[in-house]
């Protein structure tokens, strides 16, 4: 159960995520004009870092830390993603849905700062996660210094054409830009599955040149759920499903596992609860 504290009639929404390492895990509630989300003092300090970051790269962004807590900014504008979506129903602008993918590919790659990988001391995120490439496949990629690898297009608002980022708790350094791009490919037709009777994945992926190295960042992208999920969920996974089932999958499928029965229990005791305060709020009024 979550302690809201003497303000919980003030929250619309509240969430945590249990599958994650417990250093890692945030409870996010939602107000009327901002998001709050509070968790280990560690992890929040790690993003009012990444904060301080997008800042001095000249990133605008909807975050702020504020007495130990992450404080998003509501914005009433769209998401990078939904502008996206707009353009695939809208058949006779498919052109325009790969001009906002190219816009954004740059933006990465002027923002945050494009490095030479054979620099002195390089250290690329294939070898932190211990994940064996080619030397002449590593060639082939655009490393960029400030890898923020959770900037998809669902975590960029679009206003008056400048793009605003919010929820960046991840930091890498010397990402492939081809990365960051397959990993913002791979998120929006995760969550827009129905597109695909458009356009799929497999398109947008051969059109930019990365279909060769899919198999690549699935493992990249295993390496670095594993440092987020917790160890007896990730046991549980792995002992479960097979090697080709992604974590990002799975972790979406957990309110249907009975290994978490207890888990989702409370959380639906949580909801129960603040329906009833709310009840009585409302009869107070």
């Amino acid at each position: 159960m979550i302690e809201l504290g003497d303000n919980f009639d003030t929250f619309k929404f509240a969430s945590f995520n249990n599958f994650r390492e417990e250093k890692y895990r945030l409870v996010t509630k939602m107000q009327e004009n901002e998001v709050i989300k509070s968790g280990n003092n560690e992890h929040i300090k790690s993003i009012g870092n990444n904060i301080d970051i997008l800042n001095s790269l000249g990133i605008s962004s909807l975050d702020r830390v504020e007495n130990g807590m992450v404080i998003s900014s509501y914005c009433n504008g769209n998401t990078l993603e939904e502008i996206m979506i707009k353009k695939i129903l809208n058949e006779e602008k498919i052109n325009e849905f790969f001009e906002e993918i190219d816009r954004y590919a740059q933006y990465i790659k002027e923002k945050m700062e494009q490095v030479d990988r054979k620099s002195f001391e390089f250290k690329d995120i294939f070898s932190k996660y211990s994940i064996e490439v080619e030397e002449r496949v590593k060639d082939k990629f655009t490393y960029i210094k400030h890898g923020f690898i959770d900037m998809t297009f669902d975590n960029i608002f679009v206003i008056e054409n400048n793009y605003f980022v919010y929820d960046q708790e991840w930091y890498e350094e010397n990402v492939p830009l081809e990365y960051m791009l397959y990993r913002a490919i791979n998120r929006f037709f995760f969550n827009n599955k129905q597109l695909r009777k458009i356009i799929t994945e497999e398109e947008v992926y051969a059109r930019y040149g990365l279909t060769d190295y899919l198999e690549l960042f699935r493992s990249l992208e295993n390496a670095w759920q594993k440092k987020i999920v917790d160890r007896n969920v990730l046991s549980y996974f792995e002992s479960t499903y097979s090697a080709t089932t992604s974590l990002e999958s799975l972790k979406n499928s957990l309110s249907d596992l009975e290994f978490f029965k207890s888990i989702v229990e409370k959380q639906k005791e949580y909801i129960t609860q603040l329906e009833n305060e709310n009840e009585e709020l409302k009869k107070k009024r």
